[in-house]
């Protein structure tokens, strides 16, 4: 598996393509805002997108959702709970920096769904706190997780926005993620990289 992390935007959100190198299967992680740094990657790797996952529905990570989803032809996914502000300008927070943003997902996945790209498989965790239908992408295999908003290094998702909750987004990390092996590295939705490991000893916020 290859991944490639594009951050080129104003808020600093990462965008990441993940991607089977022998069969070019891959997915797009929250889209952000930069389309056509993502075309002309896909192009470069001849990647042939089978999903555009979100992890949640705020602005920064869904920019380009639907600009994506013409060019690659491939579904929209988020979580079931995630979908009505996904599509409510009000809660996904677009109204508050830039253009309304109404984007309806294509399918929607619940707690446990796996989601196979070649030869390996992302599994879903739900992990509300950030957002209702916060989710997490965890490929097992190749000890790797995708956070999103949920759990940064050393830091965590904020809790202010509509519909958030801070009890909750700390029972979701230290139930859903700090129960991983250690050794799993985490890609968040904004900053570096880091381990499971290395968060439970280190981030001030889940003490």
């Amino acid at each position: 598996m290859q991944l490639i992390t594009i951050n080129q935007n104003i808020l600093g959100q990462n965008i990441y393509l993940y991607f089977d190198e022998a069969s070019k299967e891959g997915v797009i992680i929250d889209p952000g805002d930069s389309a056509d740094i993502i075309e002309t990657t896909l192009k470069e790797h001849n990647i042939k997108v089978k999903g555009i996952l979100l992890t949640h529905s705020h602005y920064d990570h869904i920019t380009s959702a639907i600009e994506i989803r013409a060019l690659t032809k491939a579904d929209i996914y988020c979580h079931v709970l995630e979908r009505p502000m996904l599509e409510d300008p009000e809660y996904n927070l677009s109204v508050r920096f830039t253009r309304r943003l109404e984007v309806s997902p294509d399918k929607v996945f619940a707690d446990g769904d796996e989601f196979p790209i070649g030869e390996t498989t992302l599994k879903v965790i739900h992990t509300p706190g950030h957002t209702p239908g916060g989710l997490c992408y965890y490929d097992k295999k190749n000890r790797l997780i995708f956070t999103g908003d949920t759990l940064f290094h050393n830091s965590i998702g904020r809790s202010d926005f509509p519909y958030g909750e801070y009890d909750v987004l700390i029972a979701s990390i230290k139930q859903r993620l700090f129960t991983l092996p250690d050794y799993v590295k985490i890609y968040p939705g904004h900053g570096g990289s880091s381990t499971i490991g290395d968060e439970k000893t280190s981030n001030p916020f889940v003490k």
